[in-house]
């Protein structure tokens, strides 16, 4: 589970890069033919695939498994701290 956590952020980026590469042709360069669009979708698709991961995985990659590891480690200290009145059921 935790290298698939890590690998699907690297995948999304491969898919959606292209789409993200058009909307700032779209937004930046209103008058542009289809060929000139793809063109500069193909020269920057490498590179700006490559420094999406590199922002994203932190967050997503890393930040996200040791936030659950954390948030369970404390949930476990809180459970063992608190009693609860009678009747009341902790999950």
């Amino acid at each position: 589970m935790l290298f698939h956590s890590f690998l699907l952020s690297f995948f999304k980026r491969i898919r959606s890069t292209p789409l993200h590469l058009h909307g700032l042709d779209l937004y930046n360069r209103e008058k542009g033919s289809f060929t000139e669009r793809l063109d500069f979708v193909r020269k920057e698709y490498v590179k700006t695939t490559l420094a999406r991961m590199g922002r994203i995985f932190p967050a997503y990659g890393i930040g996200g498994v040791v936030n659950k590891h954390i948030r369970k480690y404390g949930n476990n200290l809180l459970h063992e701290a608190y009693q609860p009145p009678h009747g009341i059921i902790l999950k």
